[in-house]
């Protein structure tokens, strides 16, 4: 018996060791494979982003595996990542619904870590999912949160990117001065943390206002600095986006077939990249320059397909600029009443967006439409309105100066822009005159 039982005994600490080392073996093996998971669901978010600006196609296919293998591995930071850059390309790509949804998963995933550099930029990504549809007033209480999380945790760079998004905010609003303050400030900020991609985009958008305020030769400038920086990092979205604000500069400077070379480039990118926001503007300024070339037919085409895309993708202000865009070939038509419908259409959306720029080049137009349909009256309604709009939105040379000091051929543009201004004075005030000269005349011919 007592064999047995020393037998029975050894039998048992065989099998308990085993089970042991089996179970320790297995966990480990588990431990591992987690680990292996979220390894390799890192790597393809990486991956993913290193392709979001070159092949958005790629991109979507590495962070949907992404998010397959981080599930699998229960790995909550990389399932937040890969929810952010698949909602990220559903947002290139003009899928706006999609993105939104995955943008709230990331953002609750992060809340729910604790992860506050996550948080922050979720909520400045959802900010400019609502800044691409003009609900500005939406995007900005968003980016305040942003900065009020990423100020507590120290990250300035973070701070810069939403800083950078506030500037296109004030741009499309009119703000020039305080959007020049705030990309200035973006600019340093980047400079010195050698971000010089981001900084490229910085550069851009001062660019831009420099553009819409008639400094020609310096916004060129700008574009050449940045279009430097894309050339060594391989950014095609950038790229695409400096091209067609070229041509924009060009198409100003009525070198037509100039800046139809820049509008042309600029699009074949943007429809690789399946960017539908960008085609959307692209074949907007391609209507234009159609326009002032004198093929309106064409021209009326390439509007309708950009208020298509833009109707598709709930973009308001695209909506009220193409409706513009159509009321400026009614001009030309001489249709002056189907005009004035169009742009009262396009002011009552920027109105509600406060896209004030957009409402002042439209009371511009619709000065002439008021004329051609022997309105001087209403035409005389629409010139107050426009003058109102250009005193409160132009920037002064002072201004200029202030903004950007560090500028060599600063009076050089001083005085282009001083030139353009005195211009336009001279241009309302003519029209004015005018129309006060009518009025009096149809007037006394009444009393006659």
């Amino acid at each position: 018996m007592r064999g047995c039982s020393l037998k029975y005994h050894f039998f048992l600490w065989c099998w308990t060791t085993i089970f042991l080392i089996q179970y320790h073996t297995g966990y480990s093996q588990d431990v591992l494979l987690k680990e292996d998971y979220c390894e390799r669901a890192m790597h393809l978010n990486q991956e993913s982003e290193a392709q979001r600006n070159i092949d958005r196609r790629l991109a979507l296919t590495k962070a949907t595996e992404a998010l397959q293998l981080a599930e699998h591995g229960s790995c909550d930071e990389m399932i937040a990542l890969a929810c952010r850059n698949i909602g990220i390309i559903h947002f290139f790509t003009g899928n706006y619904i999609e993105a939104g949804e995955y943008y709230e998963a990331s953002l609750k995933l992060y809340q729910s870590l604790g992860n506050q550099h996550g948080e922050a930029a979720m909520l400045h990504t959802i900010g400019y999912l609502w800044q691409m549809q003009s609900e500005f007033d939406k995007a900005l209480e968003l980016y305040k949160e942003s900065i009020s999380i990423k100020e507590k945790i120290g990250d300035t760079k973070g701070m810069a990117a939403t800083y950078d998004n506030i500037s296109n905010i004030h741009y499309y609003t009119g703000q020039f001065a305080s959007a020049i303050e705030l990309i200035n400030k973006t600019i340093s900020i980047w400079e010195k943390a050698g971000e010089l991609e981001e900084m490229a985009y910085s550069l851009t958008n001062l660019a831009a206002i420099y553009e819409i305020q008639g400094y020609y030769d310096e916004a060129l400038n700008l574009l050449e600095r940045a279009m430097a920086i894309v050339e060594d990092h391989r950014n095609d979205a950038l790229k695409s986006t400096i091209l067609h604000n070229m041509g924009a500069i060009y198409y100003e400077l009525f070198e037509y077939e100039k800046a139809m070379g820049f509008y042309t480039d600029a699009l074949l990118i943007k429809i690789d990249l399946d960017d539908k926001a960008g085609i959307s503007l692209n074949l907007s300024n391609i209507g234009s320059l159609l326009r002032m070339m004198g093929r309106l037919d064409e021209s009326n085409t390439y509007f309708t397909q950009a208020l298509k895309i833009d109707q598709e993708l709930g973009n308001q202000l695209g909506i009220a600029t193409q409706l513009a865009q159509i009321a400026g070939n009614l001009l030309d038509r001489n249709e002056p009443l189907q005009a004035m419908e169009y742009y009262r259409q396009s002011n009552e959306i920027a109105t509600s967006i406060n896209a004030r720029f957009l409402l002042m080049e439209n009371y511009k137009n619709m000065i002439t439409a008021g004329s051609q349909a022997r309105n001087y009256g209403l035409a005389y309604e629409y010139m107050k309105k426009y003058v109102a709009y250009s005193e409160e939105l132009s920037l002064s040379p002072e201004d200029f100066e202030r903004h950007h000091p560090e500028s060599q051929s600063r009076n050089r543009f001083t005085k282009v822009a001083g030139k353009i201004s005195r211009l336009e004075t001279i241009e309302i005030l003519l029209l004015i005159s005018i129309v006060l000269n009518l009025g009096l005349l149809i007037m006394a011919w009444r009393k006659h």
